[in-house]
């Protein structure tokens, strides 16, 4: 940990929390690692924002996001949750690889109530590259989490800072690889999160798996998982929010059980839509109580339905979250 930049209090304080990811990384006869702290990234920009921001810089994870498991969320959130509480602090940056990233927005967008920036941020290519885009980034992080105007969580990334709902990653190159169906300016984000001084249930453990519907794709896809012990289920469905037949047999299957059901698409944009008929259909399913999950995909279903299910709420509360005008 390291205070920097302490000629003058008045300046807000950002704590900066780095986990890993290409935006730490440098090539190795591994590949590519994350192998850099938070404090060498920060470290060419400290000059930069000397006079006009503080910075407290934490090394929390040290690991590519395709490795990010719920117990690091948990552990991520504990984190955010603690700079919430202290009155000192303006804001908060996550740096974080770009594969999970829109996971552990939607998660600390959940679990963490919208007091102050928390801005994620990252890098398609690594720091040692000659056109590395992790320092730009990481400096419109900064920017924004000393603004009150970005309050609550957000992605800096290639020049915008997007709302965690409804994020997805677009593309497995490109430096523009972000986009969110949502205003990038606008109302404050609605939150159902705990308030920070109340202690956080786990959501490891939690099993929500992905199915992803298909032409011809059998119940056995969701009987197996729930056999396994599966608590949620997240739908990638076709179109607006419809499925075969026989996948729509085993969701009914799962109704029965009791078990929730969210309704995604494997679309990249576009609501969810319960208007079709027939066994499958978007229609018949809603009528079983499986929910829609509006914009989000299903990696973001996936997060909102493992918090619901730690906190004991119903996942259809934390959904209308995400309604217009909610």
């Amino acid at each position: 940990m390291c205070d920097g930049s302490l000629r003058s209090p008045s300046f807000p304080l950002v704590r900066v929390l780095s986990t890993g990811g290409t935006i730490a990384s440098t090539h190795t006869s591994r590949g590519l690692v994350p192998t850099l702290s938070g404090e060498e990234l920060l470290a060419p920009l400290r000059e930069e924002f000397a006079d006009r921001l503080r910075l407290d810089v934490r090394s929390v994870r040290h690991l590519d996001s395709s490795s990010m498991s719920a117990a690091d969320l948990d552990d991520l959130a504990a984190h955010v949750r603690e700079a919430l509480a202290d009155p000192d602090i303006s804001g908060i940056v996550l740096t974080h690889g770009t594969d999970s990233m829109e996971e552990t927005a939607m998660a600390l967008h959940l679990l963490c109530p919208p007091r102050m920036p928390i801005i994620l941020t990252g890098a398609m290519l690594p720091a040692d590259s000659p056109a590395a885009d992790g320092p730009q980034n990481l400096r419109l992080a900064l920017r924004c989490a000393s603004s009150p105007d970005y309050r609550g969580v957000r992605v800096a990334f290639a020049g915008h800072c997007l709302p965690a709902w409804g994020l997805l990653k677009t593309d497995t190159h490109a430096a523009e690889s972000f986009a969110s169906p949502l205003p990038r300016t606008g109302r404050p984000p609605r939150s159902l999160a705990p308030d920070v001084a109340a202690p956080l249930p786990s959501l490891a453990g939690i099993e929500v798996p992905i199915i992803t519907a298909y032409p011809g794709a059998p119940r056995s896809l969701i009987e197996s998982v729930l056999d396994a012990g599966a608590r949620g289920l997240v739908i990638e469905a076709m179109g607006a929010g419809n499925v075969g037949p026989e996948l729509g047999e085993g969701i009914a299957a799962a109704r029965e059980r009791g078990v929730p059901v969210v309704l995604s698409s494997r679309v990249p944009f576009g609501e969810i839509a319960t208007t079709y008929g027939g066994a499958g259909g978007g229609a018949e399913l809603a009528e079983l109580g499986v929910l829609g999950s509006g914009v989000l995909r299903a990696p973001q279903a996936r997060i909102l339905l493992i918090v619901a299910l730690a906190l004991g709420r119903e996942p259809a509360e934390l959904l209308a979250l995400g309604e217009p005008g909610a």
